[in-house]
C-alpha cells in the first residue's frame, strides 16, 4: 500500500485554524454568560430581598404615624367628654341646644371626615344629635365598640355602609365602671392629599396602601374604597408573595403589614416585584452592554492569538500531506527560526521530514524484496500444499494396504486352519494303529509331527488373533470375576511344559475377596501367553511365580521368571508387531512376536494395560497385568488405563500405551 493511498484514507477534518477561534469564543461565551447569569439572579434577589425589608420599615412608620393621628384624635374625644356643659346635659340640668352644639363642634373641626356625632345617656336615650342621626342600639356597644370602664376613647372595626367604609370612635362621659353616658363619633375612612403625597414620596406611586380589620373582614383604600384582599402567590426567596386577581397585569406583588395599635385596624403595604427590581435590571443592563463589548475584544484578541498559533501548525499539515503523497516540502525558515516551541517543532518537523524521505526510500526497497520473498513463499506454499495432498493419497493407501493385509491374514489364517487340523486327525489315527502296528521310530516321527501342527496351528492363532484385532473384530464379554480361580486354572497348562525343562511353578494365592473386571477367556489367554514366554525364556531348574495383588481400584497380576532377561533397548519395542526380543537367524526360540502386542491390545481393550515391570541379564523378568477392580463408573466404553511411569520397586519404566 502506497504513501499516496494512506494520504488519500486520511480523514478530513475541520481546520484548526477556525476551530480553535471558535473554541476560544465559545469558552468566553461560557464562562461570561455563566457569570452574568449568577450575577443577575444575586442583583435580583438581592434587590427583593432589599425591597421586602425596606417596605416592612416604611410600613411599621407608616403604621406608627396612624397610630399617633389616632391617640390624637381619641385624647380630642375624650377632651369633650371632660366638658362641664356635656356633664350637665347628661345629668339633666338644663343646657342650651346651641351651648351643647358649640361643645360637640370643638371635636370635630372644619374639614374633619366625621360624619355623625352624638350623646348618650347610660340609659340609651340620646341627648343630641348632629348632623345625622346616630344608629340606635343598646347603651352598652355604640359603632361597633363594647364600652369599658375607664376615661379612654376606643376605635370600632372598618365596616361598609352605601359603597363606603366607615368606623366609630366611643368615648366614656364620666369615670368609674359606670359612666353618666357615651359620645359616640361616626367617621369616615380617607386620607388627605398631603397624607398621600407623603406616602407616595416614601414608597414611590406602584404601592398599593390597605387599612383593613385584623380578622381581615374588610379591605380598603386609603381614599375608603372597599378592597379586595390579595392571595397568596407562593415564595420566592424566602419571601411571600401575593397576587391581586382585580389587577393581573401587576404580577407578584411583596406585601408587608404592620398593626395600629390602639385600633382594630392594620395597615398593609404592597409592591409589585417588577417595581422592586427596577434598579438591579438596569444594572443588568448595563452589565450585559459592558460584557457584550468585553466579549467582542476577547473574539478579536483571540482570533489574533489562535492565527499566531495555527498558522505554522497550518503549514505542517500541509507538509505532513505532502511527505504521504511522497513530495517533501519543507516548512518555511521563518517559522522555523521562531524561538519558542513552534520554531522548534517546525525545525524538528524539517529534520525528521528529510530522515522520513530517505526512509521511504529505504522502505520502497524493502516492499520489493518483501514481494518477491511474498511470491518465493507462495510458490513454497503451492508446493508444501501439494506434497501435503501426496501425503494424504499415501496415508489413504497405506491404510488401504494394511486393511487389505489384515483380511488377507485373517482369510490365510483360516485357510490354513483347515489343513492343520486334518494332519492331526490323520496323526492321531496312525498314532491309534488303524492302520496297523508302528514302530518305535514311526511313532516318534508321528509325535514331531504332531507337534509341529500345534505349533505352526499357534502361530496361525496368534496371526488370526491379531488381523481381527485390527480390524476391530473382537467381542469381550467383561464381568466381575474371582481371579484366584482364573489364575489357578493355569497351573494344569502351563505345568507339563515346566516340567519338560525342570522349570518349578508356583501360584501365590490373592485372596478369595480379589475380583477383577475382564473377559475371562482373554485374561486366561494373556496369562497363558506371558506363562508360555516365560518357560520358553527360562532355562533348566529355573522358577515361575504367578501372584495376584490388589492396590485401590485396580488388581495387578505378576507373572515371575528366573530367565535370562531382556536387553535395556528391548524393552520398548517387544510390544510391537512382529518384535521378538531375540532377532535374526540364530534366535534359540520360535514364534511370530505378536503374543505380546495381542495381550497389550486385550488388556488395554479393558481398560487396563501390559509392560516390563522389572528385567535384568542375566536375572528374569517381571510383565504386569494392570486390570480395573470393578466397573467403571461412567457408563459406555471401557477406558485404557495406561501403565505407571515406574514400577513401585525402582526398576525399569514401562513402556508408554499407544
Amino acid at each position: 500500500m502506497s504513501f499516496e493511498h494512506l494520504a488519500s484514507k486520511a480523514p478530513r477534518e475541520q481546520s484548526l485554524e477556525r476551530t480553535l477561534p471558535l473554541f476560544i469564543m465559545g469558552m468566553l461565551l461560557l464562562v461570561i454568560g455563566a457569570a452574568f447569569v449568577v450575577t443577575g439572579r444575586e442583583l435580583l434577589r438581592s434587590a427583593r430581598i432589599a425591597a421586602a425589608e425596606r417596605l416592612r420599615n416604611v410600613t411599621r412608620e407608616l403604621a406608627a404615624s396612624a397610630e399617633s393621628s389616632a391617640q390624637q384624635h381619641a385624647r380630642t374625644v375624650r377632651g369633650a367628654a371632660r366638658d362641664p356643659v356635656i356633664r350637665r346635659a347628661l345629668a339633666g340640668d338644663s343646657v342650651a341646644p346651641a351651648e351643647l352644639d358649640s361643645a360637640l363642634h370643638r371635636i370635630v373641626p372644619a374639614g374633619d371626615s366625621a360624619v355623625a356625632i352624638g350623646l348618650w345617656r347610660a340609659g340609651g336615650a340620646a341627648v343630641s344629635r348632629r348632623v345625622l342621626v346616630v344608629q340606635e342600639g343598646a347603651p352598652e356597644q355604640r359603632g361597633g365598640v363594647m364600652p369599658t370602664p375607664g376615661d379612654s376613647a376606643r376605635y370600632g372595626p372598618l365596616y361598609l355602609d352605601d359603597g363606603r367604609v366607615y368606623y366609630w370612635v366611643v368615648a366614656p362621659v364620666g369615670t368609674g365602671a359606670h359612666p353618666a353616658g357615651w359620645i359616640a363619633e361616626r367617621r369616615r375612612l380617607t386620607v388627605t392629599a398631603g397624607a398621600v403625597r407623603q406616602i407616595n414620596a416614601l414608597v414611590g406611586r406602584d404601592v398599593g396602601v390597605y387599612f383593613r380589620n385584623d380578622t381581615g373582614s374588610l379591605w380598603a383604600t386609603l381614599s375608603g374604597a372597599p378592597a379586595r384582599p390579595s392571595e397568596s402567590d407562593g415564595h420566592l426567596d424566602g419571601i411571600p408573595l401575593r397576587r391581586r386577581r382585580d389587577r393581573p397585569t401587576m404580577g407578584p406583588l411583596l406585601l408587608a403589614e404592620a398593626p395600629i395599635r390602639g385600633t382594630p385596624w392594620t395597615l398593609a403595604l404592597e409592591l409589585p416585584v417588577g417595581t422592586a427590581t427596577t434598579g438591579a435590571r438596569a444594572t443588568l443592563a448595563r452589565l450585559a452592554m459592558v460584557n457584550l463589548v468585553l466579549l467582542l475584544v476577547a473574539a478579536v484578541a483571540a482570533w489574533a492569538l489562535s492565527r499566531r498559533l495555527t498558522r505554522p501548525l497550518v503549514q505542517l499539515t500541509h507538509a505532513a500531506a505532502e511527505i504521504a503523497r511522497g513530495a517533501f516540502t519543507p516548512i518555511h525558515e521563518r517559522w522555523a527560526a521562531r524561538g519558542d516551541e513552534v520554531g522548534r517543532l517546525a525545525a524538528g518537523f524539517n529534520r525528521m521530514a528529510s530522515e522520513v524521505a530517505a526512509s521511504r526510500a529505504a522502505l520502497e526497497q524493502q516492499v520489493k524484496e518483501a514481494q518477491t520473498l511474498g511470491d518465493e513463499l507462495e510458490r513454497a506454499n503451492a508446493e508444501l500444499q501439494e506434497s501435503t495432498l501426496r501425503a494424504e493419497h499415501a496415508r489413504v493407501a497405506a491404510e488401504e494396504a494394511n486393511r487389505a493385509k489384515s483380511e488377507f491374514l485373517a482369510m490365510m489364517s483360516h485357510e490354513l486352519r483347515t489343513p492343520l487340523n486334518a494332519i492331526a486327525g490323520y496323526t492321531e489315527l496312525l498314532q491309534l494303529g488303524i492302520h496297523g502296528p508302528l514302530t518305535t521310530a514311526q511313532h516318534e516321527d508321528l509325535e514331531r509331527i504332531r507337534h509341529s501342527q500345534r505349533t505352526l496351528l499357534t502361530l496361525i492363532d496368534d496371526v488370526l488373533n491379531y488381523a481381527r484385532i485390527e480390524a476391530g473384530r473382537v467381542e469381550y464379554a467383561v464381568s466381575e470375576i474371582p481371579l484366584d480361580e482364573t489364575l489357578a486354572g493355569m497351573e494344569a497348562l502351563i505345568a507339563p511344559q515346566a516340567r519338560v525343562k525342570g522349570i518349578t511353578y508356583e501360584h501365590r494365592p490373592a485372596g478369595a475377596a480379589v475380583r477383577v473386571w475382564a473377559d475371562r477367556r482373554k485374561l486366561e489367554q494373556i496369562v497363558l501367553n506371558l506363562l508360555s514366554n516365560a518357560v520358553k525364556f527360562t532355562g533348566r531348574g529355573g522358577r515361575i511365580t504367578v501372584d495376584g495383588t490388589a492396590t485401590g481400584d485396580h488388581v495387578l497380576v505378576r507373572v515371575t521368571d528366573t530367565g535370562c532377561g531382556i536387553a535395556p533397548d528391548k524393552l520398548e519395542s517387544i510390544f510391537e508387531p512382529f518384535t521378538q526380543a531375540e532377532a535374526g537367524l540364530t534366535r534359540t526360540s520360535g514364534g511370530t512376536g505378536l503374543g505380546l502386542a495381542i495381550c497389550r491390545e486385550f488388556a488395554r481393550a479393558m481398560g487396563g494395560d501390559v509392560y516390563v515391570e522389572r528385567s535384568a541379564e542375566p536375572g528374569g523378568s517381571t510383565f504386569a497385568v494392570r486390570l480395573l477392580a470393578r466397573a467403571p463408573r461412567e457408563g459406555g466404553a471401557i477406558a485404557a488405563a495406561s501403565a505407571p511411569d515406574r514400577a513401585s520397586d525402582g526398576g525399569w519404566h514401562a513402556p508408554r500405551p499407544r
